[in-house]
């Protein structure tokens, strides 16, 4: 393997070989995030950022291990690695207990809400980044006393790298910072984070994207958030622009798009309900219901918070809360549907014992959708549909004028057709009023297809170019996983064997340069 990939990095042109720099000069940081797309992408930005300005680079990294990513900085030239989950006795000990029992205080005090609304280090927000590092593993959403064990350790290790990071950024001068996550307990976040009102330019690499934080709402907003003047912008009567979508609505209401899973998961080998079958299966004549909503789930343990705030603690308690509210409104119908990559996240039938084990089979306003179910024909059915941030509710706005419940910020919400709550009240008295909520007009219905259009259309979600492997994914025992680190070596050298004397050309480092150009 240490081959290959000293091959790739010469054929890349990644050799490079910092100059010892003093500690007045610049430098800038790679947040190491494992995987070997995102290392050969981060180290391709640098090389080209280095062309502009001299600056020496340092590895962040959480881990002792020799990962792959590290064979490829070591190859690189790159040998500057600093540890940031490392304890530090001498300067963090103090600082830690104190931050540590402050966080105990808010959640003794304010409870969990309190903590991921208010904890702060730095006078910068942390809490809903740990929390949902801590929720993510173990199905730790679902436990009744989160002040555990696995949330204690995880709160300590994210206060202690915060803090290593603070020291290294308060004695460097950093210009550049290349982070590969913008969710979650990570040095890829926390740096954004910290240096968000600095001069320090953030780039983040996100699969295929390359996304230039260009103020500090973008560390503490999901990166991909479709905006109201990218909407104003798009021309939908240009013919280009509706042969593209038309075409890409196609293959996304057939399952048909690899790079995107849930789309997979959501469609593929799934059947259209009619409305008769529906009826027949809730049993709705016999139960009396008057209304019906869906309740598209989220996958629990997937960073609840990762769009910005919601009014509930997380997933979960929306979930739990929503099921609550209905157990006496026994004329509206609530359909569950779980997530269709909840697998993913080791969720698989969560919800289904959820049920069995709570006895919710004696609320017969309260039913899980059939497994085999598209979820169109769910939300055609229904009256209207909640979430907090999930594509179902984009796609109840966009292809059925149906205004959707939304219980928190997501890259679509904002935009004037959803409905936004900003609190538990606000929430559950529209889902005691649904013939109160109106239709939306063709205009708004409009805008919710530009913001598809905008977000799946004109971002990229699969690598472009002819030299990064463009499929990541792979179909295995029948589900997505990632291709393995040897098969992705293999594809892309032998891409670089064709064409590497051709990079300057290649569409993805034409785009490398250009972002470089224009904000660095």
């Amino acid at each position: 393997m240490d081959e290959i990939i000293n091959n790739i990095v010469k054929k890349l042109n990644l050799s490079t070989h910092d100059q010892d720099l003093d500690k007045n000069k610049n430098y800038a940081i790679i947040c190491d995030r494992v995987h070997p797309d995102y290392t050969f992408k981060s180290l391709s930005l640098i090389n080209i950022a280095k062309k502009k300005k001299i600056f020496k680079t340092i590895i962040f990294t959480e881990s002792k291990k020799e990962f792959i990513s590290k064979q490829i900085f070591k190859a690189s030239g790159l040998n500057n690695f600093y540890q940031t989950n490392k304890i530090n006795f001498l300067k963090n000990t103090t600082r830690l207990l104190f931050l540590f029992i402050n966080a105990l205080w808010l959640i003794l005090f304010k409870g969990f809400n309190g903590f991921i609304k208010d904890f702060k280090i730095f006078n910068v927000k942390f809490g809903d980044l740990i929390y949902d590092q801590y929720a993510r593993y173990n199905h730790n959403f679902a436990r009744n006393n989160h002040l555990n064990k696995y949330f204690i350790k995880e709160l300590i290790i994210s206060i202690n790298k915060i803090l290593n990071i603070k020291n290294f950024l308060d004695k460097k001068k950093v210009s550049l910072a290349i982070i590969g996550q913008h969710c979650y307990a990570n040095n890829s976040i926390f740096i954004a984070r910290l240096i968000a009102k600095k001069k320090t330019k953030c780039f983040l690499i996100s699969g295929p994207n390359v996304i230039f934080y260009k103020d500090p709402s973008f560390s503490f907003r999901y990166p991909f958030k479709v905006l109201n003047e990218q909407i104003k912008a798009l021309n939908f009567n240009d013919y280009n622009v509706k042969k593209i979508y038309k075409k890409y609505l196609i293959k996304r209401n057939a399952g048909k798009l690899y790079y995107l899973h849930d789309n997979i998961n959501s469609n593929f080998k799934k059947n259209y309900y009619k409305a008769e079958n529906l009826d027949e299966f809730f049993k709705v004549k016999a139960n009396k219901i008057k209304k019906k909503i869906l309740f598209a789930a989220h996958v629990f343990a997937d960073g609840a918070h990762a769009c910005g705030n919601i009014i509930f603690k997380d997933y979960f308690e929306h979930f739990e809360q929503t099921i609550n509210f209905f157990k006496d409104k026994k004329d509206i119908l609530l359909i569950i549907k779980p997530h269709p990559s909840s697998h993913l996240l080791n969720e698989e039938g969560f919800i289904e014992n959820y049920f069995k084990k709570n006895n919710l089979s004696r609320y017969k306003n309260i039913q899980l959708a059939p497994k085999d179910v598209k979820i169109y024909s769910l939300i055609d059915y229904v009256d209207n549909v909640t979430s907090c941030s999930g594509t179902a509710a984009l796609e109840t706005a966009a292809f059925f004028g149906k205004k959707p419940i939304l219980a928190g910020q997501s890259y679509f919400s904002d935009l004037g057709f959803t409905l936004d709550c900003k609190s538990k009240e606000r929430y559950f008295f529209y889902l005691e009023n649904l013939k109160k909520i109106k239709r939306l007009t063709k205009s708004q219905q409009l805008n919710a297809n530009k913001t598809i259009y905008i977000h799946e259309c004109q971002n990229n979600w699969k690598n472009f170019g002819g030299i990064f492997p463009p499929n990541l994914r792979i179909f295995k025992k029948k589900k997505l996983a990632l291709i393995s680190n040897q098969n992705y070596l293999s594809i892309l050298s032998k891409n670089l064997k064709k064409k590497y004397k051709f990079i300057h050309k290649d569409t993805y480092f034409i785009f490398l340069k250009k972002l470089i150009k224009d904000n660095y």
